[in-house]
């Protein structure tokens, strides 16, 4: 009988710290890494240097689906957009920047999955989508409250 009520209340502490893990704590650093991410892929596509398209087969889908000016443009545009709204606490705008992001990172991750599923670029581009839909969806539920 004792260690079930051991279970049970290391499970309701697991669970209440994950939901203030989730929940109440300050997400703003996560937009922030998430964001610079952005910014440093979206000059990486921008580089003059070179065409970044034509170095990986992952970038066989995005080739035919935008070109990397434009991504590249997109991408530092939303993420720069995304920063200054948490640099001044801009709710709303934070939340559509972290809804633009997602989209933005989630189009980039299923590109690469398309392209190239052995590379680790998709998963990790997807992640970075759902960190932003975390956001999104965090920073509507802040609102509310």
């Amino acid at each position: 009988m004792e260690a079930a009520q051991e279970s049970h209340h290391l499970r309701g502490g697991v669970t209440r710290r994950l939901d203030d893990l989730l929940w109440r704590r300050d997400f703003d650093s996560a937009e922030f890494l998430t964001a610079m991410i952005a910014v440093v892929w979206g000059l990486w596509l921008l580089n003059p240097a070179w065409i970044t398209y034509t170095v990986s087969p992952s970038y066989a889908a995005l080739a035919l689906l935008v070109p990397e000016e434009v991504l590249g443009s997109a991408m530092v545009v939303v993420a720069l957009s995304q920063i200054t709204a948490l640099l001044i606490d801009a709710r709303c705008w934070r939340r559509a920047s972290a809804l633009l992001m997602a989209a933005a990172w989630m189009f980039a991750g299923i590109s690469f999955l398309w392209s190239n599923v052995p590379d680790s670029s998709g998963p990790t581009y997807v992640l970075l989508a759902l960190a932003e839909t975390w956001a999104f969806l965090r920073l509507g539920r802040m609102h509310r409250t």
